[in-house]
């Protein structure tokens, strides 16, 4: 029998009817197979091949920047992105951490007024004052005033004008041609100060040219009047800081020096050890004595004409009451 014969057979079989309902109800109450979700699988794979396309795509991007960013750093830690003087700034930040001598762009702008006062003995007084005009000649300074004494001994207070730049081989440049006993530099900053002058400056040529134009639209004399006198104002008021500006512009250029000179026979300088401080104290006190011996020499021989004068008259006194006294014995 073939296949299809016998699936003729079979469909010809019949069977009860008490049967048939059993199988009937049999299907009724078994199990439906539930049907595979296609779609609610195909609708999450694309938002998975999305997500995943997203991320990949974020990924090379952060990747890039990171990669630029390490390239485009160098050895300060500071990137290419970033302005050249916020770079000038950490790079001189580093050079000061590291120990070497750089200066931030914010100290080189810095507006400070520098001056110095130096104590100086010397043995050659005239010697002296050549050099020390040499050194200022040298400097490119200029000398602002001096006082002189040559009464006992010569002793001078100069004041000289250095340039900011060169003040500290300036004074290097005194310590050779004389003896410095003693040095006072003093830095003052007035950044602050300057930057405020400068705005002032600033305020009132805006308002001068401000008032310029207004001043060519006055239609009456009272607001000719009016505008002028104020116009008057600001420019006396901008002369008076832009006269401070200069002011400070000359004092931070220049740095003042102030020079005591004394001309000493003896020169006294010591390491600060106790012996050294103990024979300085003991020669000076042996060259005191014989400075003091000879003042009063000099004291003497000077004043000895009105000596021998006073002398005189002393004996004639004592002479004459002892005539006195022998008078009245007898």
């Amino acid at each position: 029998m073939n296949k299809d014969d016998y699936i003729k057979a079979v469909d010809e079989i019949t069977a009860p009817d008490s049967l048939k309902e059993k199988i009937e109800n049999a299907k009724k109450d078994a199990p439906k197979k539930k049907k595979f979700p296609l779609k609610a699988v195909a609708a999450i794979a694309a938002c998975v091949v999305l997500v995943a396309g997203v991320i990949s795509v974020s990924g090379m991007t952060m990747g890039k920047a990171s990669s630029d960013s390490i390239k485009s750093e160098n050895g300060y830690g500071y990137t290419d992105d970033m302005k050249s003087e916020e770079c000038a700034d950490q790079v001189a930040y580093d050079g000061v951490a590291n120990g070497t001598n750089l200066m931030t762009k914010t100290e080189a702008t810095r507006k400070v007024i520098k001056n110095a006062e130096l104590y100086i003995q010397t043995k050659n007084y005239d010697k002296f004052i050549s050099d020390l005009s040499k050194k200022i000649d040298e400097f490119n300074g200029y000398t602002d005033s001096l006082e002189e004494n040559n009464y006992s001994s010569k002793t001078a207070t100069i004041v000289v004008r250095i340039p900011s730049e060169s003040l500290e081989k300036f004074l290097a440049g005194v310590d050779k041609i004389g003896t410095v006993q003693e040095k006072n530099i003093s830095k003052s900053d007035v950044t602050d100060a300057y930057t405020d002058v400068e705005s002032h400056i600033t305020a009132l040529d805006t308002e001068e040219k401000a008032l310029l134009k207004i001043l060519e639209n006055c239609k009456t004399v009272s607001e000719t009047i009016e505008v002028q006198s104020r116009l008057s104002e600001v420019r006396a008021e901008a002369e008076r800081y832009k006269s401070q500006k200069k002011s400070y512009d000359s004092l931070i250029s220049y740095s003042t020096v102030t020079l005591n000179i004394s001309e000493e026979e003896r020169i006294i300088t010591s390491d600060g050890s106790f012996l050294a401080q103990l024979k300085e104290k003991f020669f000076n006190s042996i060259y005191n004595l014989g400075a003091f011996a000879r003042e009063f020499a000099l004291t003497v021989l000077g004043n000895i004409l009105y000596i021998l004068i006073a002398a005189a008259v002393a004996v004639v006194v004592i002479i004459i009451i002892k005539k006195k006294r022998k008078k009245k014995e007898i």
